[in-house]
């Protein structure tokens, strides 16, 4: 449901009574219930040929594009000077203590 409907919706719950009474098809007929209803889908229908036709008006102007403006073809010396660029680095901790001689300490011999 687009935005216009809505604002039709809550435009016709607020001024409901108003509606009723000048616009209702069916306000010599109260055993209808109608309380402005046919309004309401007066108006609802009118704003639903209102946006097939906007929607139509934007169908028609959509651009085509060719695609080789947005995917460039393909070039391999790119994908070789990339690879080529790249450096791999390792870090080399000289920091290290061997903690193994902490935690696991040999039994002591009983002589």
């Amino acid at each position: 449901m687009s935005f216009s409907k809505n604002i039709v919706i809550l435009h016709f719950y607020v001024e409901r009574d108003a509606i009723a009474e000048k616009y209702c098809i069916n306000k010599y007929k109260p055993g209808l219930h109608c309380n402005g209803h046919c309004f309401l889908v007066k108006q609802l229908k009118k704003e639903q040929q209102k946006e097939t036709k906007d929607m139509g008006d934007q169908m028609s102007k959509v651009e085509v594009v060719s695609s080789t403006n947005y995917f460039p073809v393909f070039n391999p010396n790119i994908v070789t000077t990339i690879l080529n660029s790249i450096h791999y680095s390792y870090y080399d901790c000289k920091y290290t203590k061997d903690i193994t001689l902490l935690v696991f300490k040999p039994p002591r011999t009983l002589a």
